[in-house]
């Protein structure tokens, strides 16, 4: 595989990433769970009294090291010395796309929260410029 990192920690991240993508507008996410729920007003309970220390923010927090894991990983399994490695690392990188639709599906969840829709507006910029600033796939030819 790619130097030291394996394929069960990149089936780990895109499994991340995946999840991340799959985030709908209305949408809050549970951490502790790995979950996600629409807005209701037994979630809102639920989230009060019981999921302490769940909120927007650790989401973000959740999101964001996901997206460092996947630039730290991304670029040795793309310069891998087989075409599994190679693959690997773009998948990966394909991902990291597809999450940009989840991220900014809670935006639109916390649309009237301006700073964190700020945030979540860099993060996504960012995102963008990290993507396109990725190693290309080193052939063997």
């Amino acid at each position: 595989m790619a130097g030291n990192y394996t394929a069960d920690r990149a089936e780990a991240v895109i499994s991340r990433l995946k999840f991340i993508a799959r985030i709908r507008p209305g949408e809050k996410v549970d951490i502790a769970s790995l979950s996600v729920h629409p807005v209701t007003y037994t979630w809102r309970l639920y989230r009060a009294v019981f999921a302490r220390g769940e909120s927007r923010y650790t989401t973000l927090d959740y999101i964001r090291q996901a997206l460092d894991d996947a630039f730290e990983i991304a670029p040795e399994f793309l310069a891998g010395g087989d075409d599994c490695s190679r693959t690997i690392g773009q998948m990966i990188v394909e991902s990291l796309g597809a999450s940009k639709s989840g991220i900014q599906g809670l935006a639109k969840t916390y649309e009237d929260d301006r700073m964190y829709v700020a945030r979540i507006e860099s993060l996504v910029a960012i995102l963008n410029v990290k993507i396109a600033n990725m190693p290309k796939i080193e052939s063997d030819e």
